[in-house]
């Protein structure tokens, strides 16, 4: 009988490859070509509106103070958790070092290129930094150096999991600020979570989803180029969703107060 065995390993070692390339596909498909269906139309609104509104009836600034002036009023706790009630807007490391701000296409893209931490505006803006504060890639998140202030970490998958567990149904509205979400995709804000439709930054540079999509990082890694993240949909309220992005991508990221597990 003829042994076909030496056939049968060599599609078997095919159709792993084909798995693996299958699954990175989605990974990417998922969490980050999506925005290519909605390349941020209403940017030109929303800066508009930004520049000539913010400072008159938007709130004050969406995002983080030096930990040396960390107020308790600027947390809210959620089940056994406390969580900022803002994204991060911190240019500095714990210790007191500068985190580059990426200013171009060009710069953000060389930053992930050779994995070093970035921050910038949505659209280079700072009106909308006011807003839903900074998106930072993950490297940021990575170095030893701690974006966190002391007594706080940036919150894990594992956090988030908490959290959703406490909120139980229509995470979504719960979660959402009740200003900013374009389109009619406010929450309630029940929560006190406040999340803010920050979009993101893709890995060359491009910017997507102001006013539609708030994104943030955990601090959980997947592989060495993708990490877990969360984000909330201006249409969709009944959930918070979970996904992967390249850690040169550009996210809002939140932080929780350490606490004994």
């Amino acid at each position: 009988m003829r042994d076909f065995s030496p056939n049968i390993k060599v599609f078997t070692g095919f159709f792993k490859v084909v798995a693996v390339y299958y699954r990175l596909f989605l990974v990417l498909f998922i969490a980050v070509l999506p925005a290519c269906k909605q390349r941020a139309p209403e940017h030109r609104e929303v800066v508009t509106e930004c520049l000539e509104e913010s400072y008159q009836t938007l709130p004050k600034r969406h995002g983080y103070s030096p930990p040396s002036s960390w107020q308790k009023s600027e947390a809210v706790q959620i089940g056994d958790q406390v969580w900022m009630k803002y994204n991060l807007d911190t240019d500095t490391f714990q210790n007191g070092d500068i985190i580059p701000q990426a200013r171009t296409a060009e710069e953000w893209l060389r930053a992930g290129i050779e994995g070093k931490p970035a921050w910038c505006y949505y659209l280079d803006n700072e009106c909308l930094g006011t807003f839903s504060g900074k998106l930072y890639n993950f490297f940021v998140i990575e170095d030893p150096r701690g974006i966190a202030p002391a007594g706080w970490h940036v919150a894990s998958d594992e956090d988030w999991n908490r959290l959703e567990r406490t909120l139980g149904s229509n995470l979504g509205d719960k979660l959402k600020s009740i200003e900013g979400w374009l389109d009619g995709g406010k929450g309630t804000n029940e929560s006190g979570f406040d999340g803010r439709p920050g979009g993101m930054r893709y890995y060359d540079g491009t910017f997507f989803y102001f006013g539609h999509y708030g994104f943030w990082w955990t601090s959980s890694d997947v592989v060495i180029e993708h990490a877990h993240i969360r984000n909330l949909i201006h249409d969709y309220g009944s959930d918070v969703f979970h996904n992967k992005a390249g850690k040169r991508a550009g996210l809002s990221i939140r932080c929780v107060m350490n606490y004994d597990k």
